[in-house]
């Protein structure tokens, strides 16, 4: 697989934490930056399209039902003591 060099300057607590991290694992400091960057854009890229897909059903006019909505918000309700 071909790789491409990118140059980037992290604050040095966050430096540091790498630093440890990679001794602790005994990973390459390279490995786990790819596997981070990995995790943040598949993160990033789930929830843009979990936002397109909501906003076309909206453009639909799929909405949720008010008695649905009402019992997804007593699930988190406080509870009254």
């Amino acid at each position: 697989m071909a790789t491409e060099s990118m140059t980037i300057t992290l604050e040095p607590s966050l430096r540091q934490r790498l630093e440890a991290l990679s001794q602790e694992t005994q990973r390459d400091e390279t490995a786990l930056i790819e596997e981070a960057l990995s995790h943040f854009l598949d993160l990033q890229e789930w929830q843009r399209q979990r936002i397109e897909q909501g906003l076309a059903a909206a453009d639909r006019g799929e909405f949720i039902t008010d008695d649905d909505m009402a019992h997804i918000l007593g699930k988190y309700a406080p509870k009254s003591s």
